[in-house]
């Protein structure tokens, strides 16, 4: 499930969600700014943070030591195409890859 939060044009907060988990596009509308991105897997668990550039892909931990949700934070939305790739296990999953489309 992948969950987008923003402000709207009006400066208004908003989410938008999308449910498929295998693949799928949200769009935000013109003028959206402060854009999060997250995401979650089949039966609730966070698609948690890792050290991409690390070949062990360990996770990235808060100060008590618990996993911390990965977030992509974009500026602005106009003109933004952005490609996120899940893999792992529904209690291990992790981004394997994000670039601009």
């Amino acid at each position: 499930r992948m969950v987008i939060k923003y402000l709207n044009y009006r400066n208004e907060a908003c989410t938008r969600e999308l449910c498929d988990y295998a693949k799928g596009e949200l769009r935000v509308e013109p003028g959206a700014t402060n854009i999060v991105v997250m995401f979650s897997v089949r039966g609730g668990g966070n698609v948690d943070y890792v050290d991409r550039e690390d070949s062990r892909k360990p996770w990235i931990r808060d100060k008590k030591g618990r996993r911390v949700q990965e977030k992509f934070y974009f500026p602005e939305g106009d003109g933004i195409r952005h490609h996120f790739k899940i893999d792992g296990s529904p209690l291990h999953a992790y981004v394997t890859e994000e670039y601009e489309l």
